[in-house]
Order: structure tokens, then sequence, then C-alpha cells
């Protein structure tokens, strides 16, 4: 769920949005995520590899199934690497608007017109930690962006995007 509130065309996230049920005698299912974005509607599954086992693939067959017939898509998240897990987690800490980041964006990314180290935008805080907690969360609205798939150091590369 915390990769889908990143991205910035998922409006809108329910769990265990339906109850399937196919039929008779094969049995009913209970897909983990809806998510609605500007690609339309996706059911989720949640399940590592391990534990992906024959009912659970006859239950995603049929779910896909049942979503392609009515114009949505069907996806099976089976996790993600150790590190990009926990940078995620870090910076959900981060997630909610202050007051404060307006005052501080211009700054940081102005900063970030070309690869700047985490380090470097950190220090530029004046020791309130309104600086740091903005670079924070433009990291997680994505307004700047560094490479989550590896553990976050003072060296990380961070540059600015688009959406800044």
């Amino acid at each position: 769920m915390r990769a889908l509130d990143r991205q910035p065309d998922v409006k809108w996230i329910v769990a265990q949005p339906v109850l399937l049920a196919f039929t008779p005698g094969a049995g009913k299912h209970l897909p983990d995520l809806l998510s609605l974005s500007s690609g339309g509607v996706t059911l989720w599954d949640c399940r590592s590899e391990q534990r992906q086992d024959a009912d659970f693939t006859l239950d995603a067959a049929a779910t896909a199934s049942a979503c392609a017939r009515i114009g949505w898509r069907y996806e099976v998240f089976s996790g993600q690497a150790v590190a990009e897990r926990l940078n995620e987690r870090w910076l959900a800490g981060f997630r909610r608007h202050r007051e404060w980041h307006e005052r501080h964006r211009p700054s940081v990314v102005g900063h970030c017109t070309r690869a700047k180290a985490l380090g470097d935008l950190l220090q530029l805080d004046d020791g309130s930690g309104e600086l740091t907690s903005t670079v924070w969360h433009l990291l997680w609205t994505g307004e700047i962006t560094c490479d989550l798939d590896r553990p976050l150091s003072l060296a990380t590369s961070v540059t600015r995007t688009d959406r800044a």
C-alpha cells in the first residue's frame, strides 16, 4: 500500500474491497486492495512468491479473468527488496504536509536542479529541522527523487523531478 500511496496518479486505495464468488463450487476470493488511478481500476493480491500455492494460483487466474471481463486490471504484488521497503517506511513518516514545507520547497528544489548529495541538502538546515523535514517530504511526494532501491546515505544522489 505504501508503494501505491507514493504514486501521484493513484487517487484512491481500498483494503479488501470485494468478495468474489466464482462459479458454484469453485470457491470465493477476497483480493487485498483496489486502487483507482488515471489508468483505471486495479485489484491487487499481496502474496510472496513462496506463498503462491496451487489454490492461490487458481484464485489469481479466476480473479484476473473476472477483472478483464469488466475492464479492470489485476496484479499480484510479491514484495519489495529490503532497502526499498525500509526506505519507503522511513519516508512515510514525512508523508503529511507541514506549513513550513512551502517556505523551504523553493530552496530544496532549487538546489536539486543538478544531482546533489543528500548530505549536502541536509546541511542547508538552520538547526530548526524544518528544511530537513522538507527534504524527506519532497522525497515522499516525488518532487525530488533518489534511488530507493539502495540504502539511503549522506552520499545518495538526489535530483529534481518534473513534478517539482
